[in-house]
């Protein structure tokens, strides 16, 4: 990553992602694979769809967290990396509002009044799982339009159609006759 100052954001619509009581899982549907994130990855992923900069995430991670500052600014650097690979997040394209780059220069600098640490930094883990892959791919939420679920893509004129049949006018078929 080239910047401490990088935002990045969820890679939607392809990558969903929901927050149990104890745990958050992200489902890339494109990939079809889906990856389950520990208390440390979740704060970090919350964070980062809060649009903070990768370098405000740094600082608030430090601040929060007891640990080495060298090895906290790594472990969240590897990880935002991880994500990337994965193609669970992407880089904002388009600058960040105003407030978000000064809150994140603030975050860095130090913000006054900084919080007890909420406990022993850990490295965030994030477990992937491939084994309903299959099942992710066939899922008809794929064969959407720019409209997105539930709105089905226009059908070509050349599609075979199904005709409803009237059962009731057809002969009578006995067995044995």
């Amino acid at each position: 990553m080239d910047s401490i100052d990088r935002f990045f954001e969820c890679n939607a619509p392809g990558v969903i992602f929901e927050r149990f009581e104890d745990e958050t899982v992200v489902i890339n549907l494109d990939s079809g694979n889906y990856y389950t994130l520990d208390a440390m990855a979740a704060a970090l992923w919350e964070r980062l769809n809060e649009s903070v900069a990768l370098g405000g995430l740094i600082a608030e991670t430090q601040r929060d967290y007891a640990g080495d500052p060298a090895e906290i600014e790594q472990a969240v650097r590897e990880f935002v990396g991880l994500l990337l690979s994965e193609q669970l997040v992407r880089p904002v394209v388009a600058s960040p509002p105003a407030d978000l780059g000064s809150r994140a220069e603030a975050d860095r600098n130090g913000a006054p009044g900084a919080a007890k640490p909420k406990g022993d930094f850990r490295a965030p883990q994030l477990g992937k799982y491939n084994d309903m892959a299959e099942m992710l791919l066939l899922d008809p939420v794929h064969d959407v339009d720019g409209a997105g679920w539930p709105s089905a893509p226009a059908t070509r004129s050349d599609a075979p159609t199904l005709v409803e049949d009237d059962v009731s006018e057809w002969p009578d078929l006995k067995r044995g006759r």
